[in-house]
């Protein structure tokens, strides 16, 4: 964590720890910037360290969204078990979107 973070970046953070759903826009308000420096911040702030993951939900556009975010470390990445894995996965019910990330 070589970089170091200025006192809007410790009220980001501060923010982002009591809700990491919170829309970028309403963040960018509550901060006093617009959307391009706040994702400026949130990349160096994930860059060096700082932020590992955060998600960012529209709540006017979809009211009752709920997100989690779960990672699995799969010991077989040939793609026929991940893809197999996936169809099992999207068989449930409330699962809306599976991203694949490696």
């Amino acid at each position: 964590m070589a970089s170091k973070i200025d006192e809007l970046d410790q009220k980001l953070i501060s923010i982002l720890q009591k809700d990491c759903q919170i829309n970028t826009k309403i963040l960018a308000g509550m901060l006093n910037i617009s959307q391009t420096p706040l994702r400026k911040r949130l990349k160096k702030l994930k860059k060096a360290g700082y932020l590992n993951y955060y998600v960012t939900i529209d709540k006017s556009k979809f009211p009752n969204a709920i997100a989690a975010n779960i990672g699995i470390l799969l010991n077989d990445h040939r793609e026929s078990t991940i893809n197999l894995f996936e169809q099992e996965i999207s068989g449930i019910d409330s699962v809306t979107h599976i991203q694949r990330v490696s």
